[in-house]
């Protein structure tokens, strides 16, 4: 399961990675974000599938922590396709 913190993690890895000059030679500022908007989509599906585990289980806090966890993703990937544009 891909957690929000692990990603945020993942994103600080990827811009420690990205002022390196050997890393901006090789990929992209593109093909970054899409490996980026990626990861941020396969977590938003697995968020997703913990909220309606909670709706099936009737788990209220579960629903929270996974509706809470999508709207953060969603402004990623909102800003990163802004940045795109």
């Amino acid at each position: 399961m891909i957690k929000l913190k692990k990603l945020l993690k993942e994103d600080d890895y990827l811009k420690d990675a990205m002022n390196k000059d050997t890393i901006d030679e090789k990929m992209s500022d593109e093909k970054k974000s899409f490996l980026m908007l990626k990861i941020y989509g396969q977590s938003w599906g697995v968020n997703f599938g913990n909220i309606l585990k909670g709706i099936n289980r009737g788990k209220p806090t579960l629903i929270k922590k996974g509706l809470k966890e999508i709207k953060i993703l969603n402004k990623k990937i909102e800003e990163m396709i802004e940045e795109l544009i």
